[in-house]
């Protein structure tokens, strides 16, 4: 569903970075493993409900899970269609807050989830920088 490995390196470089610096890089990480959970759902979505997603269909429901907005280019990358226009509009735009309840539990869980996996990552990386290199 995420990457933590990677944030798990992310977090490794920012620990070397000035304060404001180390803050804005974590809060980066952060943000793409939110993103890469949100991602899976409006996937999941696609796949178990048959919905036509859109980039705007994507992120109205992203926004009903978050309560703001998510990185419209990503959404583009993941649900644009070459040659559809703002006038084809998916059919499931009506139905799309019933669409985020319906799985909004399982998506909360699962952003905890990745909450409670990246502090396990930062305190990891933290202990071992505290720790002398073993011969």
């Amino acid at each position: 569903m995420y990457d933590i490995t990677r944030y798990y390196h992310e977090v490794e470089e920012g620990m070397g970075l000035p304060g404001p610096l180390r803050g804005a890089a974590f809060a980066a990480a952060s943000k793409r493993i939110k993103m890469q959970v949100v991602l899976f759902w409006l996937r999941w979505l696609v796949e178990h409900e048959q919905v036509d997603m859109t980039p705007t269909l994507a992120c109205h429901i992203a926004e009903c899970w978050l309560g703001r907005g998510v990185d419209k280019k990503k959404l583009m990358a993941a649900f644009a269609t070459p040659g559809r226009t703002a006038a084809d509009k998916s059919r499931d735009h009506a139905r799309a807050e019933q669409l985020a309840e319906g799985c909004e539990l399982q998506v909360l869980e699962a952003l905890e989830q990745a909450q409670l996996d990246m502090l396990a990552v930062r305190e990891t990386v933290k202990s071992n920088m505290k720790q002398p290199d073993q011969p």
